[in-house]
């Protein structure tokens, strides 16, 4: 399909004023979905869809040891892996012995994602969703690729020293044609650790306007975040998260929809965006915690399977009993929105701490995906962050 050229300066204007417009209908006249949330959109909620995954294998797994490899397809499929404790991709290579993935090569790679794999693969606490590729250069062409999967210790991250099976699933994805628009649809959860709880609006002005910029960002590659409802929730402040251990998460993510039939979210595709407290990740080996302004349990994110968590998640205030909230400005927290955005949608870092840099070839650390969001003048995402961005299976194409 053909379009007409649009400068992404024209795109940008188009989805601020969609975005603006969407938000001035979602706080007119907000309505109630259940008990405790309320919807933030005028138009009926949109349908519920299902994404099916097949089960190609269940592999059992030795201590310390690999699946036998199993073939799957390699075009436009999302794959997923669920285990008790943590999972990862040990390996992926396609009939010629072109490697998508490698095997660990050094201490390195045995953390929260592969940092010397050709395809960047990240661990999955219970459940792992890959979408590839995730780097450059573009993998070789290929119908199939063989996997072998590897269990991992969740403390330490290495090879698991007990045997266990894993289930290996795979689902078809929409290939969008160049230019279709593309929609993430989100919902919000206020807890009262963010300075937000206590606005009578479903959706506080900041946060839309975070909302709008976010879009902003997202128009050169014809995506955009939609908010479908919201609601307040008293949770777990702090909110702490192990390495390899999402219980505090996953204990969030029940507690947000306990009022919903089944207890879960009616669209397993909705993002969940948690305005949180305090978030204290603690690190088991080297006995360090941090407390980020934003994180996303896995890269990409999403369809977590039954008793995994996903989402976005932003602190709210620090840590320290007397810390104050946090009073987010609309631009502020659009830039940590943005950023966990991305890594939900697939993208990691293009600039770490330590000053190491991403896979993707027109990536120079000045863009939204730089360890610390807030330091960069020109906030925006890349071309190539927003064509990783483009494979997630959760995106409502239109």
């Amino acid at each position: 399909m053909l379009h007409s050229p649009r400068t992404p300066a024209r795109i940008a204007r188009r989805y601020v004023a969609l975005g603006l417009a969407l938000l001035a209908g979602c706080s007119a006249s907000p309505r109630a979905t259940s008990e405790c949330w309320t919807q933030v959109q005028t138009a009926a909620l949109p349908v519920p869809r299902a994404i099916a995954w097949n089960a190609i294998a269940d592999l059992p797994i030795a201590a310390q040891a690999t699946s036998e490899p199993v073939l799957l397809p390699a075009s436009d499929v999302a794959y997923r892996i669920r285990t008790t404790g943590c999972v990862q991709i040990d390996s992926l290579y396609d009939a010629l012995g072109h490697a998508w993935v490698t095997p660990p090569a050094t201490l390195a790679d045995y953390d929260l994602y592969c940092k010397s794999c050709p395809q960047r693969v990240s661990l999955g606490v219970q459940s792992g969703l890959y979408v590839l590729p995730s780097s450059d250069p573009q993998p070789p062409s290929t119908t199939g690729l063989f996997l072998r999967a590897a269990r991992r210790d969740c403390g330490t991250l290495l090879p698991s020293s007990s045997p266990g099976q894993v289930r290996i699933e795979v689902s078809q994805r929409t290939r969008p044609s160049d230019g279709q628009p593309g929609i993430v649809q989100a919902e919000i959860v206020i807890t009262q650790g963010s300075i937000f709880f206590d606005h009578p609006d479903a959706l506080p002005p900041a946060v839309e306007q975070a909302i709008a910029i976010v879009n902003s960002w997202l128009a050169p590659g014809w995506l955009s975040l939609r908010v479908v409802r919201a609601r307040r929730l008293t949770s777990e402040d702090p909110l702490r998260i192990e390495r390899g251990e999402h219980s505090a998460l996953v204990r969030l993510h029940s507690a947000m929809h306990a009022c919903d039939p089944d207890g879960r979210s009616p669209d397993d595709t909705w993002v969940p965006i948690v305005l949180a407290g305090c978030l204290s990740v603690a690190n088991t080996i080297t006995q360090r915690k941090s407390e980020p302004e934003g994180l996303t349990p896995g890269i990409p994110s999403g369809l977590p399977g039954e008793g995994a968590a996903h989402g976005v998640y932003i602190k709210g205030r620090g840590c320290d009993a007397s810390s104050p909230m946090i009073d987010w400005t609309a631009e502020s927290l659009a830039r940590v929105l943005g950023h966990e955005l991305g890594h939900y949608l697939g993208v990691y870092h293009s600039v770490e701490i330590d000053g190491g840099a991403d896979a993707l070839d027109d990536t120079q650390g000045d863009d939204l995906m730089h360890a610390r969001p807030s330091s960069i003048a020109d906030p925006r995402f890349t071309a190539g962050q927003l064509r990783v961005m483009r494979q997630h299976p959760a995106l409502m194409w239109q």
